[in-house]
């Protein structure tokens, strides 16, 4: 599993290049793939822990973990129509990715290769004047806690039905609050 894992984490400053060539962009289905085969094999290793706890195979991991990709992928759609309603670029061409490409922290080991900085992590931090409208992003947290609230019960759920969390104290619905 670990070479799996090690084969869809680019050794390239960029996600988005392809793996060996250093500059040749990936396309949508390369990047799909990898997006899909990261959060399977997340959820395959999750499966493992489910296993342990049910005495039995359970999809509950496996539908929660692929979930998340199919959201990036709404998330992505939306980003895409919404660019060509409104007349922005697309997020891929945000300022603050052309000119952080190859750095952390505005270093570099002279070859274009990453070095880390000797100081704080600090200056990581997307200046203000750079980060998206106030609105944008919270419609972004907006979108990923519904889609947690949405999706968290599929894996949940089977691990609550077999004994997990079940602790009174610290069950939402006695205090009346609404769980979806």
């Amino acid at each position: 599993m670990l070479a799996v894992t090690a084969a869809l984490v680019p050794s390239s400053p960029s996600a988005s290049e392809a793996p060996g060539t250093g500059s040749s962009p990936l396309t949508i289905p390369q990047k799909l793939a990898r997006l899909y085969c990261t959060f399977a094999v997340s959820s395959f290793i999750h499966v493992g822990g489910e296993y342990m706890l049910l005495k039995r195979f359970g999809t509950g991991s496996i539908a929660f973990f692929m979930l998340q990709a199919i959201g990036i992928n709404l998330e992505i759609l939306l980003q895409f129509i919404w660019s060509h309603l409104s007349g922005t670029p697309p997020s891929s061409s945000h300022p603050t990715k052309e000119k952080t490409k190859g750095k952390m922290n505005g270093y570099t080991n002279g070859n274009g290769s990453v070095a880390l900085s000797p100081t704080s992590s600090n200056n990581m931090k997307t200046p203000l004047k750079e980060r998206p409208p106030l609105w944008i992003r919270l419609m972004g947290y907006t979108w990923v806690l519904v889609w947690f609230t949405w999706t968290v019960p599929f894996m949940i759920d089977p691990v609550v039905a077999a004994g997990m969390f079940t602790n009174s104290a610290a069950d939402l619905r006695t205090y009346g609050l609404p769980i979806l």
